[in-house]
């Protein structure tokens, strides 16, 4: 199973449209991170340190993976005075208008690069919040391999702590499920790409946010109103065994 689902995300990282200015963005989406949570799980379970390192540095050419997870998570995740990775040409001049992806031309630290999906209003933070529950995942199974995930910063300083903080903005400012809008988000940086999009799946990532980051304020003090939400679904395995108190 490691080997299949190695071969098939390099071999999706391969294809030529893959790595043209139109979808160059998806080298870096969701996809890959999910390929990289079910490696990670896979060689945890084995307990093959080898393989583990393999899929975390990429620096094994025994075990080629094509986008290890430290290259994906460089590009993943923005950080500071990053720009947007190319990616679907917008149809229309702003998030209401451009369908099926857009994209401003500025990024904020934190960003998630899902960001770009506008099929409809649950995707832009269904996607980007999902690749940030992901994160959790992966780096509460480094952790117990003995890599400190939670701790690592990316080439622009890019951390999961930075990317939970960002998003939390929205939720203290939109509201957990709430529309965003021009007037309720001015506070967030890049707000304009989030404009008409659903604060969806954040309150999970909250809730992990406060338990792995308790000393930050702008996470910890969502946590309350984040937990009222997230508990209707008390066997969500990202959360489970994760509260606080």
């Amino acid at each position: 199973m490691f080997n299949l689902i190695r071969e098939a995300s390099n071999f999706r990282a391969a294809l030529p449209q893959m790595n043209g200015p139109a979808t160059i963005c998806e080298r870096y989406s969701n996809h890959v991170g999910a390929h990289l949570l079910g490696l990670l799980a896979i060689a945890r379970l084995l307990d093959d340190g080898r393989k583990f390192n393999a899929v975390l540095y990429g620096n094994d050419r025994s075990i080629p993976v094509a986008i290890p997870w430290t290259n994906w998570f460089n590009h993943a995740v923005y950080g500071e005075h990053d720009k947007p990775i190319a990616c679907h040409k917008n149809t229309g001049p702003d998030s209401l208008a451009s369908h099926p992806s857009f994209q401003t031309a500025l990024v904020a630290p934190g960003e998630i690069e899902d960001r770009y999906r506008n099929a409809n209003a649950g995707q832009g933070f269904g996607y980007t919040l999902g690749v940030l529950a992901g994160l959790f995942e992966m780096s509460d199974l480094m952790k117990n391999a003995g890599f400190d995930a939670f701790g690592y910063r990316g080439i622009h300083r890019q951390s999961i702590e930075m990317a939970t903080q960002y998003y939390a903005c929205y939720g203290k400012n939109a509201g957990f499920q709430k529309t965003v809008t021009a007037d309720n988000a001015r506070a967030c940086p890049d707000y304009q790409q989030y404009v008409g999009q659903i604060v969806n799946g954040l309150e999970p990532d909250i809730v992990m946010g406060a338990y792995r980051f308790p000393g930050n304020s702008v996470i910890t003090e969502l946590e309350s109103a984040a937990k009222a939400a997230a508990g209707a679904d008390v066997l969500d395995a990202i959360r489970f065994g994760r509260w606080r108190d």
